[in-house]
């Protein structure tokens, strides 16, 4: 007689089952729909290739941007005395611009359209009334620069 090698039938290995989760999709689709909502105020502004400051005073001058004077100001940069200043990639402010032009004697302010800026080529000059007040209140002259 021989022996019995096993009394139990082929043996097959037992699937894990998969369940789908209802959870996943509803996760997924609210996902989505925040991303589609989130994706358009991404994008970046417009913005201006150069501004160039024309100062042709004695004075450094500090040169910010605006599109109100209540806004807040954008740094444009240091219009060095003598010199012209040209900045690359300005953010557009729109159809109007304010120009703050400030040294530690003095501010002055400038509201320039932009069809002006840009009939301008975008250069402004720092105005001529502001560098008359720094000289008749006996501002100090910036260090030439070379």
């Amino acid at each position: 007689m021989s022996p019995v090698a096993s009394t139990r039938g082929p043996t097959t290995r037992l699937r894990t089952p998969v369940f789908f989760q209802w959870s996943w999709l509803l996760i997924a689709a609210v996902s989505l729909v925040l991303l589609l909502a989130v994706v358009p105020y991404l994008r970046t502004g417009h913005f201006v290739d150069r501004v160039r400051v024309v100062n042709g005073s004695e004075f450094n001058v500090e040169v910010d941007a605006a599109r109100t004077p209540d806004d807040g100001w954008m740094g444009v940069g240091t219009a060095i005395n003598r010199h012209t200043m040209t900045t690359r990639d300005v953010y557009d402010l729109g159809d109007v611009w304010y120009f703050r032009f400030t040294t530690q004697d003095a501010t002055a302010q400038v509201r320039v359209r932009r069809a002006d800026l840009d009939r301008q080529h975008w250069t402004v000059h720092v105005p001529a009334e502001f560098v008359a007040h720094l000289r008749d209140a006996g501002a100090a002259p910036s260090p030439e620069f070379r």
